[in-house]
């Protein structure tokens, strides 16, 4: 479980990606150990895990095949193609090992993400020590847009932007790591402890904000009303809900003075908001052009029109040029099946979760990494499995006590 965990953590670490593939080293010794694992006296356990989630993961692969096949018929092997293959099979390889090589029965899933938060937030802790000490090591400097509204489009120009990338190549890849501790941090507050909890939720978002990625601030923010909303309108006492809304209001005054204050925050999400709906229409004018199987694994939008090979920086976008009206059929059901149970199973922490990776993933393509899928498997496996029960809540409800009483009977 430890070198699961590890690989989960480094899957974002650029330096151990080997050559061009989408997988790191960790992640390759993972492999070894799955293929020992098993066979070796791990065993299966199909009881605990819920396989509605394997079986829709491998159906949303299986969905892209057709355009695939018949792309690389009539156009030959496009680039990206091999490399979002190569990082879809191992998706539907770890998710399936993980559906049944551990006993869920006895909380393995929750001790796994608990393992992922911490070792995510010790890996922040050092990307702000060497920030502090060594910033040119783990920033990526950029150009960013220095807008001005008096004047034309042509006319803008630019200003320089420092954003934290730590061992990753890209921002928001560091961004959606730091959303996916946020999510089991609030998940596992109570159990971890407050103390601890409040720190490393200020790590997280310190980290998370010095991304300057526009899809970690959408997610993060997502993610935390979703927690935090029903839980002020629904549970708590007048007097708790008006601590609460007054602690928000305090916290979006300290958000609004420290944006206010970095100029090129701002300016870096302008940017970021002003290529895609280009990348977006684009992305979505290449499924017209194959509407019933798409185009399979690649890239299929473009700056200046359809299908030139540039993401459309949409997970959304990209698997439906990918994998047409088909694949859009198994998507919207996978996330319709899993957003109705969770909003039945009434965890606001689960919730939010969900909620929170979807918007990041509306803006960012992050079908390639496990991390992403780690979330969506731990809901699934809290809301669709036989077994499920409140296992976990933020701050501790009285639901997740029960539930986790009755489980051990």
């Amino acid at each position: 479980m430890s070198l699961v965990a590890l690989a989960f953590t480094s899957s974002t670490f650029a330096f151990l990606r080997i050559g061009s593939l989408p997988i790191s080293l960790l992640e390759i010794a993972l492999l070894v150990g799955m293929l020992l694992h098993l066979p070796l006296g791990g065993g299966f356990h199909a009881r605990g895990s819920s396989p509605m989630f394997a079986f829709i993961v491998f159906l949303l692969f299986a969905a892209t095949l057709p355009g695939l096949v018949v792309t690389w018929q009539f156009d030959g092997l496009q680039p990206g193609v091999m490399y979002n293959l190569i990082a879809l099979i191992w998706i539907v390889l770890l998710f399936a090992y993980l559906q049944v090589g551990f006993d869920y029965e006895q909380g393995e899933l929750d001790w796994l993400c608990k393992l992922v938060l911490v070792l995510c937030v010790l890996y922040f802790l050092v990307c702000i020590a060497l920030e502090a000490t060594l910033p040119t090591v783990l920033d990526g400097d950029g150009q960013v847009l220095n807008l001005d509204f008096a004047l034309a489009v042509n006319e803008v120009d630019t200003v320089d932007s420092t954003r934290l990338s730590g061992l990753s190549d890209d921002p928001h890849l560091l961004g959606l790591q730091t959303l996916v501790a946020l999510f089991f941090c609030l998940n596992f507050w109570r159990e971890i402890g407050k103390g601890k909890s409040v720190f490393a939720l200020a790590v997280i978002l310190y980290v998370g904000f010095q991304t300057r990625s526009d899809t970690f601030a959408v997610g993060a923010i997502t993610m935390i009303l979703s927690v935090l909303l029903p839980r002020i309108l629904f549970r708590d006492s007048i007097g708790k809900r008006m601590l609460w809304l007054l602690l928000a209001a305090v916290g979006c005054l300290l958000a609004f003075v420290l944006i206010a204050r970095n100029a090129d925050w701002v300016l870096a999400l302008q940017e970021q908001a002003q290529l895609r709906p280009v990348l977006w229409e684009n992305g979505f004018l290449a499924l017209l052009k194959s509407p019933l199987f798409g185009w399979g694994l690649g890239s299929w939008s473009g700056m200046d029109g359809p299908l030139g090979l540039q993401e459309a920086e949409s997970s959304l976008v990209d698997y439906l040029a990918s994998a047409g009206i088909m694949g859009a059929l198994v998507l919207f059901g996978g996330v319709l099946i899993l957003g109705f149970a969770t909003v039945q199973s009434g965890q606001p922490a689960l919730l939010g979760g969900l909620v929170g990776i979807l918007a990041f993933a509306t803006l960012y393509n992050a079908l390639r990494e496990p991390l992403m899928w780690l979330v969506f498997f731990y809901i699934a496996n809290n809301v669709l499995s036989p077994l499920s029960s409140p296992l976990s809540a933020p701050m501790g409800s009285p639901e997740s006590r029960k539930g986790r009483r009755r489980r051990r009977r």
